[in-house]
């Protein structure tokens, strides 16, 4: 940084240990005196409880050097626009279309679920194994009651009524 500028991207903070806290803690408040870009990503939802990356995101939020970009889901021009890229190829709207219903627009999706319609032959309905395995850490962590609700969930389809839900599970 000091011959030029430089960028560091880093991803998943949501996950980062003590020891590299305190480094990205040192590189946040003295990048300003070089030529420096930190860009750090962090996914929304998985910073509550005793994650060690809350202080630091509530510190870096007082700077004046800071600025905070909450993404959401992509639309379906962006999913659109995924696809192409990735395929190299504008044609593959219809395509990008079943994707974006799949994946409701989480760029990770779109990845895995293009990488499961091309394995399986356009089809666009599959689930690849990285993906699934990504979303089994992800249950594996949530309580029991958490995963009933969920498997409920899951049967009933993209939406339902809380109180059904609550019934259909068992609990208030």
């Amino acid at each position: 940084a000091r011959v030029g500028p430089t960028m560091f991207v880093l991803e998943d903070l949501q996950w980062v240990d003590p020891a590299s806290l305190q480094l990205l803690s040192f590189l946040a408040h003295n990048v300003r005196k070089a030529q420096a870009l930190l860009v750090l990503t962090v996914r929304s939802g998985v910073t509550d409880g005793d994650r060690p990356i809350r202080p630091l995101l509530a510190d870096l939020s007082r700077s004046d050097t800071a600025e905070r970009i909450d993404l959401g889901p992509l639309d379906a021009d962006g999913t659109r626009l995924q696809v192409a890229a990735i395929l190299g190829d504008e044609r593959s709207a219809p395509l990008a279309e079943r994707i974006q219903r799949l994946g409701d627009g989480n760029p990770l999706f779109t990845e895995e679920l293009l990488a499961a319609a091309r394995r399986d032959g356009d089809r666009g309905d599959g689930v690849s194994p990285k993906l699934r395995e990504l979303l089994n850490a992800r249950l594996a962590r949530l309580p029991a009651d958490a995963l009933t609700v969920l498997r409920v969930a899951a049967a009933a389809g993209r939406s339902t009524d809380e109180g059904l839900l609550g019934t259909a599970s068992g609990m208030d």
